[in-house]
């Protein structure tokens, strides 16, 4: 019962501080809507819930008047202060957005079949896949890349908390690019040639 009071009574304090703040809006604030469903444990006390609200904008300007500040300016492709790193990286995300060569070649005739039936690959154009001299070597399997795709689509839907994606996106997605954590020994072939 004590604890029904006390979350009550928290919610009751949270709401009034929210109806204070609608009185005084604050343009630069990130507005955010109301959570559906909260934890006891998430809220650590209102201090946590200003800082969650402070603008991107202000969080910089803190950072630039730090001790060790972070300067925040806005630069163009010609200006010399611009890192050559930042530039090659900004030319390899443009030709991402192109989506020219993205996808391997040994990908593409599965992906030409089930886009007939699957209106998830409407948008795969010829140039979406590399071209046969640049392939890589086939180590991905459209049916594992699928998995991932529709769990990320399901946690992100569900609102699953961070352990989920981890167990669900994030490691079959470093297995799908860096290969398997462990390798499994494989039996020597029979005398015949068969493997197990």
């Amino acid at each position: 019962m004590a604890w029904r009071h006390w979350a009550s009574r928290l919610r009751e304090e949270e709401e009034a501080e929210e109806a204070e703040e609608e009185e005084d809006i604050d343009i630069d604030q990130t507005l955010r809507g109301r959570a559906e469903a909260w934890s006891i444990s998430d809220r650590t006390g209102s201090s946590l819930s200003r800082v969650s609200r402070t603008s991107p904008t202000k969080r910089l300007a803190i950072l630039e008047g730090a001790d060790n500040p972070i300067i925040v300016a806005q630069i163009n492709r010609s200006d010399p202060r611009m890192p050559a790193e930042l530039k090659v990286m900004l030319n390899t995300l443009d030709t991402f957005q192109l989506r020219a060569g993205i996808v391997p070649f040994y990908l593409r005739s599965s992906i030409e079949r089930r886009a007939k039936w699957d209106n998830n690959f409407y948008n795969f154009q010829p140039t979406t896949f590399q071209n046969e001299a640049t392939a890589l070597d086939p180590k991905l399997s459209l049916d594992r890349v699928l998995e991932v795709f529709f769990a990320a689509n399901e946690c992100f839907n569900g609102g699953h908390p961070e352990a989920t994606w981890n167990t669900l996106v994030h490691w079959p997605t470093f297995q799908l690019a860096l290969g398997a954590m462990v390798e499994v020994p494989k039996a020597p072939p029979e005398e015949d040639g068969t493997q197990e």
